[in-house]
């Protein structure tokens, strides 16, 4: 992905680093500097979050540097690219539910660890979140063109049968999102807004119903209806590793570790009975990594 972006920015005339490009450029530096020194096991792995930045950082330069037609024709290839990685992600865990051995790229049915070249279900909300964001992107592009309802509308129940599938219950607070841009949007082009966001809504329902009745399957409806009350713990205890080690955290990889220590020291396993790898909660996560100063 670096390669390509470095490509196209010096084809289109350079790399454009703007304020934002640039704050993203040096955070995610000194991200891969903070993970690299206080990674007790596993260097690579705690350095690819401030990696992430850094990526987002080349492709905002990336645009910035481009022409207008050229920024469309990109938008258009990290649309496709992020639907097809969402698609393989929910192709992946519905193998390893039925329990089918889909090859080398996909995690196998036996496996618990997350070692297939996509992952599994558990990335869920990430995936939910670049389809979310391609979904936003796309109408976006077409927002001023004739044909923006139709293709919007197409995309978006594209969107919402692949976001059913993960269940994910952060697809529904999306879909709401979606509901309500646009009540923002210029009258000229709420219409383009409306009829898409209407029409995600309604896949999204209409799939998370039909596994939900058809299925021995988890979805988002099941999770929404089961309460959280298991994550509240972990976000208790995520805020005892912050409160620790609350100026520069415990580092990002080390949050598994720590979670254990604590349980231990405790005389508990864990919230659930186990230790868990993350608290499900990315601010949380961040405060026990990076501390106040990440």
């Amino acid at each position: 992905l670096a390669t390509v972006l470095l490509q196209a920015g010096f084809r289109s005339g350079g790399l454009r680093f703007g304020k934002v490009a640039f704050a993203l450029l040096f955070v995610g530096v000194a991200l891969m500097l903070h993970g690299a020194m206080l990674a007790r096991d596993g260097v690579v792995q705690a350095v690819l979050p401030g990696y992430s930045v850094v990526l987002c950082a080349l492709v905002i330069a990336v645009f910035a540097g481009g022409k207008e037609c050229e920024r469309q024709r990109w938008a258009v290839y990290f649309s496709i690219g992020l639907l097809v990685g969402g698609v393989f992600n929910v192709v992946s865990a519905w193998g390893q539910w039925l329990g089918l051995d889909l090859g080398t790229l996909f995690i196998r049915p036996d496996e618990l660890s997350v070692s297939g070249v996509y992952g599994n279900i558990g990335q869920r909300n990430i995936f939910v979140s670049y389809l979310f964001v391609t979904y936003f992107a796309v109408l976006f592009l077409v927002s001023d063109k004739a044909y923006g309802v139709r293709v919007g509308c197409l995309y978006a129940v594209l969107v919402g049968l692949s976001v059913a599938l993960t269940g994910s219950r952060a697809a529904f607070l999306y879909a709401l999102v979606a509901l309500l841009l646009p009540l923002f949007a210029t009258p000229a082009r709420r219409k383009v807004w409306w009829w898409p966001g209407l029409c995600l809504t309604m896949a999204l329902l209409f799939m998370q119903g039909v596994i939900h009745l058809y299925g021995d399957a988890l979805t988002g409806i099941a999770r929404f209806a089961g309460g959280d009350s298991v994550r509240l713990d972990e976000y208790r205890k995520a805020f005892a590793i912050f409160s620790e080690s609350w100026l520069v955290g415990v580092g990002m990889q080390n949050y598994a570790l720590s979670s254990f220590e604590l349980s231990v020291r405790n005389g508990l396993p864990s919230a659930t009975g186990e230790a868990w790898s993350h608290p499900h909660n990315l601010f949380l996560i961040l405060l026990a990594g990076c501390g106040l100063l990440g």
